[in-house]
């Protein structure tokens, strides 16, 4: 008999399956990116650019921020102006997503011309600053799908202080010819008071070519122009988004949104909470509306309900 014993193997995954796992993991868990880095340089290599997938520009850096280390606008203006060196190039290639606080930093726009330029396949960009004369550097992302923005923001490079014309709005910018998602966080306000002004503002929204989703902070806003979204027949979903404590309900009586199928309002606990989660691969709020409107097209839900909470776990993907 013979009694040599067999060696022992650790069972290994084939290279592309363990290289999945990681970058899975790397995903949807970006706190572990940097324990992840020290397995293996193998792992290294393949984590690494998952440190600058999603970009979050604030004025308060050295803190996570819902999983996500936030980015020191110097470090990263390292890789960005260092297009020369193959890992920089990798890294920029690697964004994503990219949420864009107030930066004290004056002037900022050219500085965000660079990112931009740099980072060619972000495809969600949220930002709370005024980008007027970023238009050019925004339209260069081709695979740019997502957007939310206060338009005053976006058409105007200054503080929101007055009201800007309804000639100041161009929604035929190039930057809006792949966009499938917008999300409004306009105040009404900020574009005049007569809802004759508010309507002539936002009446290129038609001319989005792609547009399917579209959300809005302002109930009155979302009302004031479902005329013009009547219009735009690519459009899937309308969803007015209500803070637990502020909602909009009382607004809404006799509104022509309400009879509309594509239309829901959510009352959402945390936007920041809910783009970070986005980023991580979640639905979001968007992927709440499209269940509870495929429920509510299929008779799951009565027809004349659409007030719903992110809450409320039926909803959730």
């Amino acid at each position: 008999m013979d009694t040599t014993e067999t060696p022992v193997t650790t069972p290994k995954l084939p290279p592309e399956l363990e290289r999945m796992v990681f970058e899975m993991a790397a995903r949807t868990y970006p706190a572990g990116i940097l324990p992840l880095m020290l397995v293996a340089w193998r792992v290294k290599y393949w984590v690494e650019p998952f440190l600058y997938r999603v970009i979050h520009l604030s004025p308060h850096p050295g803190r996570q921020h819902y999983g996500f280390p936030l980015m020191p606008l110097e470090s990263l203006l390292k890789i960005v102006l260092n297009q020369e060196d193959p890992k920089s190039r990798s890294f920029c290639e690697a964004v994503e997503y990219v949420f864009l606080e107030e930066i004290l930093i004056d002037p900022i726009s050219p500085i965000l011309d660079a990112i931009l330029r740099a980072c060619p396949k972000i495809t969600d960009f949220f930002t709370r600053r005024p980008i007027g004369s970023n238009l050019e550097a925004l339209a260069s992302l081709r695979c740019l799908r997502r957007l939310a923005i206060d338009t005053y923001n976006l058409f105007s490079n200054s503080s929101p202080i007055t009201p800007i014309a309804p000639a100041a709005a161009n929604f035929a910018h190039p930057l809006f010819r792949n966009l499938t998602h917008l999300e409004l966080t306009d105040l009404p306000a900020r574009h005049g008071s007569g809802s004759l002004h508010r309507s002539a503002f936002y009446a290129q929204l038609i001319l989005i070519p792609e547009l399917t989703h579209i959300s809005f902070n302002s109930a009155a806003l979302a009302i004031g122009i479902h005329p013009t979204l009547a219009k735009i027949k690519t459009l899937r979903c309308i969803v007015i988004l209500g803070l637990p404590l502020r909602p909009h309900e009382s607004e809404l009586n006799s509104s022509s949104l309400i009879p509309d199928d594509r239309f829901v309002y959510i009352r959402q606990t945390d936007f920041q909470r809910d783009w970070f989660d986005c980023a991580k691969g979640g639905g979001g709020y968007w992927g709440i509306a499209e269940v509870f409107l495929a429920a509510r097209r299929k008779g799951d839900v009565d027809r004349a309900t659409y007030l719903i909470s992110d809450k409320d776990s039926r909803w959730r993907e």
